[in-house]
């Protein structure tokens, strides 16, 4: 397994490989995107979340 996406109509979520990440740099899509703040951003539980969407 390399690349799983998962659609929930509203949010999608990806998970992929490191190597398959580096390989087709998929956060390129979102550089003009606006960034939102996450409530609990901060909070240790939310660590990898905020790591997700902190590219």
């Amino acid at each position: 397994m390399q690349w799983v996406l998962m659609d929930y109509n509203d949010v999608m979520v990806h998970l992929f490989t490191q190597e398959t990440r580096d390989y087709y740099k998929i956060e390129r899509l979102w550089l003009d995107a606006p960034r939102i703040s996450i409530e609990g951003q901060g909070d240790e539980k939310n660590k990898g979340y905020k790591k997700c969407l902190d590219i």
